[in-house]
């Protein structure tokens, strides 16, 4: 993962928060592998090699988002929700069942 909040200088580089760190890099990732693998499953595709190639897609997406986010600290969790699935519509169509962005209070963060 190559999220800006991983590359913080400001972070204290103590071998414990660099471990929580480093674990929560490896989850994010791990959720991505399986989340891509479930996805083309679903699509009828189990091949490794496209799991592997577009697990890197995803991962690098999923960055460039929440990096986006972190330049624009106005946007609130429903607006980047909502942004995000304009997008992803944009690129692979509308969900069948988009998710309610509005089912929780929105508290800005």
């Amino acid at each position: 993962m190559d999220v800006a909040g991983f590359r913080d200088p400001t972070m204290p580089a103590t071998s414990e928060i660099t471990e929580q760190r480093d674990r929560y890099a490896r989850r994010m990732h791990a959720v991505g592998v399986e989340g891509v693998r479930e996805l083309l499953h679903l699509a009828g595709n189990d091949d490794p090699l496209d799991a592997s190639a577009m697990t890197a897609a995803w991962v690098n997406v999923f960055d460039a988002l929440v990096n986006w986010w972190i330049d624009h600290p106005g946007e609130s969790r429903a607006s980047m929700t909502a942004r995000t699935i304009r997008l992803s519509a944009s690129v692979f169509g509308p969900m069948e069942s988009a998710p309610p962005i509005t089912a929780r209070r929105d508290t800005g963060a």
